[in-house]
């Protein structure tokens, strides 16, 4: 079923090509009740926004962003166009990639023939933007980027650190790994919204 980001403001939803849910859900590391949820899509632009000057590249949109970072009950969209994606792709972006292995809730019929061509967005040199995001986390773990989020607080109350970055440093590592050795990223299936 597709997804309805009308409901945040989008403007293209009929030309949606792809979502799934991703962040926490997608890496299997949602911690009940401090989580938001993430939505990450493609879709095709409008002709006269791909040649025009007025161009649109992606559309972000998050019911959260307050201090100390989004909730339980807030909602995160990032939808970029097809050729948006594919240039994050071809490029190694971490995030960009896990289009080709998520589990999609919806995709338009052609998705097919990109995910058939998954090889061609892969490269060995691909390993450096798993590194940097990885070198990231672990800033924001250390507390040299970003801010805290308050939403899990009790995690570093309990272990001395936020290990929501710390899972995220060690995810990357594992993803840069599994994709260098076998040419696939494993994402676990999003439990059911509630």
């Amino acid at each position: 079923m597709k997804p309805d980001f009308a409901q945040y403001g989008f403007e293209y939803q009929d030309a949606l090509f792809a979502a799934y849910i991703g962040g926490s859900q997608a890496h299997g590391a949602k911690v009940s009740g401090t989580d938001d949820t993430d939505w990450y899509g493609l879709f095709i632009e409008p002709s006269e926004k791909a040649l025009g000057i007025d161009r649109v590249e992606h559309f972000v949109y998050s019911t959260g962003g307050k201090p100390g970072g989004n909730g339980p009950d807030d909602v995160d969209v990032c939808l970029y166009t097809l050729r948006k994606w594919a240039g994050l792709a071809a490029k190694g972006n971490p995030s960009a990639l896990h289009f080709l292995f998520a589990p999609l809730q919806y995709r338009h019929e052609l998705w097919d023939y990109v995910q058939d061509r998954t090889t061609s967005f892969l490269a060995v040199g691909h390993v450096r933007p798993f590194l940097g995001f990885a070198d990231d986390q672990m800033k924001r773990l250390l507390g040299e980027k970003g801010q805290k989020n308050i939403h899990r607080a009790s995690l570093e109350e309990a272990h001395g650190y936020d290990t929501k970055y710390a899972m995220h440093v060690i995810r990357l590592y594992g993803e840069a790994k599994e994709l260098m050795e076998t040419g696939k990223i494993t994402l676990r299936v999003p439990m059911p919204q509630s």
